[in-house]
């Protein structure tokens, strides 16, 4: 049996091996994650809400039915939800004041059927109050404790970093599953729009809200996409032997160590055989402009029933974001509509020429806590703006997103992400794993 001090470490594929062969059982495994969010994991300060009782025994029933030869593929495991997502029985309040008590009486879709597979629920992962930014306080990153783990699924990717948990799920709407996965060195898929069902979930925009996984791998990913989505009618083709990778050419103004892992990503694709070429796309820096109007317009609307009386319970970071959505124009909000509508257009007329993109992830490592401005090769951008800079062509097009991790730089993870065409998500999480395995970043940050 491993010993418990190892067990915080292991993934999902390896935990269900480890389950079949007998090596140790659920309940260890709880244990020994409870004992590190307890331990180390309070100064990372991951979980809004902790199920402790409730994740033993759903551990000792798993183990119990593993005996029995249930083989299911998350049968056990242990799962952080992002607390935007509602858990039946267990406090959803979106990080805020505002829902404060707040107990829903269903879970959301995506989690249901993660634990129909045999899911854990291990506790609810801290966001960005409303997921309404990118900083997720008071969570911090792993691999820095003076640097945010970014948002607004920082809870998650910390989680995940730090070793508190093996897999968890998200939500990302301008990439908020993808800026703290990039920050934090972990794997976080935004799927195409609509893969994952967004009902049961508090939202921040009905247009740009995703649910997606987020683990250590890809292939941890795609176990987790695959229980949620287990209802399709075919199987998911397989990934060519080679495929044609378009690298976005000009992103705008990225730190070195970023410039230099999209380049090792594109060798590392080409040694494993695919076609590498630059694209162009014209505008792709303003898509955050566009996802950020939207945005603004359409959480303005969700709060409006009790904006004004429950004003003074939202944080001093997030009531100024709802109020300034009232201030655009139904003009402005239909204008960055069709300006999403032109760039979906112009994304699929790049996807018939290639298969796949590949992106810059984050701009730059991750900042230091606090920061307002974030500098990249020079030039300085508001913290949101940066870290949504790379990531929200994803939510105004629908495509699906992966971010990747490509290594440390002075100890903080940079790394990139993969994209392609609507419902090609099985595929770019095999060519993700392709990717990840050339790459081979570090899993988990020296706590």
């Amino acid at each position: 049996m491993a010993a418990p001090t190892e067990l915080f470490a292991l993934d999902v594929h390896q935990l269900a091996a480890g389950y079949r062969r007998g090596d140790f059982t659920p309940t260890d495994v709880v244990t020994a994650l409870l004992e590190r969010i307890d331990g180390a994991g309070k100064r990372v300060d991951a979980f809004s809400v902790v199920c402790a009782d409730a994740a033993l025994a759903a551990a000792e029933g798993a183990t119990e039915a593993i005996r029995q030869g249930d083989d299911r593929p998350l049968v056990g495991i242990p799962v952080a939800v992002k607390d935007m997502l509602d858990t039946a029985g267990v406090p959803t309040e979106a990080g805020s004041r505002v829902f404060e008590g707040r107990v829903p009486q269903e879970d959301a879709p995506a989690w249901a059927a993660l634990r129909d597979a045999g899911a854990i629920l291990l506790g609810k992962a801290r966001t960005h109050e409303f997921a309404y930014g990118s900083a997720t306080p008071p969570t911090k990153n792993p691999w820095s404790l003076d640097r945010t783990p970014g948002g607004s699924s920082g809870g998650s990717a910390a989680a995940l970093a730090a070793g508190l948990a093996p897999a968890a799920l998200g939500t990302d709407t301008g990439g908020s599953i993808r800026i703290p996965s990039g920050l934090c060195g972990t794997v976080g898929l935004k799927p195409t729009k609509d893969l994952v069902p967004t009902v049961g979930t508090i939202p921040l925009s009905w247009t740009l809200d995703h649910v997606g996984p987020m683990a250590r791998t890809p292939r941890d990913c795609k176990t987790l996409l695959e229980a949620i989505v287990s209802g399709q009618p075919t199987a998911p083709p397989e990934l060519p032997r080679q495929v044609k990778v378009g690298v976005i050419a000009d992103p705008g103004p990225l730190h070195p160590a970023v410039a230099g892992a999209v380049e090792r990503a594109a060798e590392a694709l080409r040694e494993v055989g695919h076609a590498v070429e630059a694209v162009e796309v014209p505008g792709f820096e303003t898509c955050v402009d566009v996802d950020f109007t939207i945005i603004g317009a359409e959480a303005a609307l969700y709060h409006a029933p009790w904006f004004e009386a429950k004003r003074d319970r939202y944080t001093e970071n997030v009531e100024p974001r709802v109020a300034a959505g009232y201030g655009i124009s139904r003009d402005e909000y239909l204008a960055a509509r069709r300006e999403a509508a032109r760039f979906s257009r112009l994304f699929a007329d790049i996807l018939e020429r290639v298969d796949y993109l590949l992106v810059a992830g984050m701009p730059a490592p991750a900042p230091l806590i606090g920061a307002e401005e974030i500098e990249m090769a020079g030039a300085v951008d508001q913290f949101d703006h940066a870290l949504c800079r790379n990531t929200s062509f994803g939510n105004i097009t629908g495509l699906p997103a992966l971010a990747i991790p490509a290594g440390l730089h002075e100890g903080l993870p940079v790394g990139v992400q993969l994209a392609g065409p609507w419902f090609s998500d099985f595929q770019l999480l095999d060519l993700g794993q392709q990717l990840w395995e050339a790459l081979a970043p570090p899993q988990l940050a020296p706590l």
